[in-house]
Parts: C-alpha cells; structure tokens; sequence
C-alpha cells in the first residue's frame, strides 16, 4: 500500500513551500526526489517525519509508521563505536543477543566488519556514511527517508555507497523516498523518480526506471 499527501500547504513567514501540493509513495519501493535548491524537498522529508508541522493536507497510510532518517551529514553518537552507533538504535527493538545479531548482519552487509570495535572519529566521511545506511536499516522501520546522504562524498565512494544502499534494500525491502540533486544517483538509485520545481513545490515530471 502506497502513502498519500493530498493538499499539502505549507509556508515560512512569507515563503510558500507548498501550495495544495500533492504527491503518492509505492510502498516498499526506493522513490527519488530530484529538483534544484529551495524547492522543498528537505521540508517534504520533515514533513514527512513529523519534525515539521504543515500548514494543512491529507496523510493517507502514514499513520503509525516507523521511520528512519539519514541526513546529509552522519550524525553518528562520537562515544559510541560501530557496532555501539548500530546497537544503539535497537535497544528498544531487541533483547541484547539479537541486537548484536542485527548489528553483525548490517555491518557484514556494507563492509563494516573489521572497524565494529572503531569510534566515528577514527573513520574516513565516507565510512562514517555507510555506519549511518547500515544503522538506519538496522532499525526495522516502514519508511526510511534520506536527505542527500552521499552528497558530500567523491564520486568514486559515491557510486560504492550506492551499490551498498541498493544491496541492503534487496536484503531488506521497505519504502524509501530519497532526495538528491544528482540525476545519476537517482537514476541508479531509484525505482522511480519525482521532478520538483518552485517554491511552491510543483511536480514537473515522474520518471519511471528501468531495469
């Protein structure tokens, strides 16, 4: 079952974000946003995750919902190690033995295996990343969000980190609405793909992928 925004409205002061604005999500599919700046799709993903209050508009199947969320930059507890960033999401989940099983099978999954005992500041931009897509998988959500989460990484590590989300998704399918700026990444990425312009927000294109 897909969700569905209808009639989102949505404005800062005197910027409107969204203007009766509508938009539907295939359920455990990989949804790629794609649009310039400004054009609201950092604040759909707030939205979204309930960090951001609209203004008005219908939510259809997100009620009750487990979500994760990956931003641009790794956000990773510095105390913490790797297996100990992963875990940490899983306390409430799991008992402790099969925390460390979920830890182990993510980490084992996108390469992490030899750096469970490292801290994030002992890790490259890139490696802190992949503990941050293997953290939000760990976490059994219905909906997992990402904001540009390879934005900031070379273009070679990109394309791995890529290869690694798409692996991790067919080992663990769910919905994922990915925003990016980057047409390849979407393209890759992506099972389908939304084209923004504004503010306020407007859908330009869909774009479906194939294989």
């Amino acid at each position: 079952m897909s969700f569905i925004i209808r009639r989102l409205n949505k404005s800062f002061d005197s910027l409107e974000v969204f203007k009766e604005f509508n938009i539907a999500f295939p359920e455990n599919r990989v949804t790629c946003i794609l649009g310039p700046s400004g054009c609201g799709k950092t604040t759909l993903l707030n939205i979204i995750s309930g960090t951001v209050k609209p203004d008005s508009g219908e939510f259809s199947g997100l009620a009750g919902k487990r979500i994760s969320y990956i931003y641009q930059e790794p956000r990773l507890l510095p105390w913490k190690t790797v297996i100990g960033n992963i875990e940490f999401v899983l306390k409430d989940v799991y008992p402790k033995r099969e925390r460390k099983e979920q830890a182990n099978r993510f980490m084992e999954t996108v390469g992490l295996v030899e750096f469970a005992g490292f801290y994030p500041g002992q890790l490259s931009g890139g490696m802190k990343q992949r503990v941050a897509i293997a953290r939000a998988f760990a976490y059994p959500s219905d909906i997992l969000l990402m904001d540009e989460p390879f934005k900031s990484i070379d273009m070679e590590l990109r394309e791995s980190l890529v290869r690694e989300f798409k692996n991790l998704w067919a080992a663990d399918q769910r919905t994922v609405i990915l925003v990016t700026h980057d047409r390849e990444e979407a393209l890759s990425a992506g099972h389908e793909i939304y084209i923004l312009t504004g503010p306020p927000a407007a859908l330009a294109e869909r774009v479906i992928v194939t294989e």
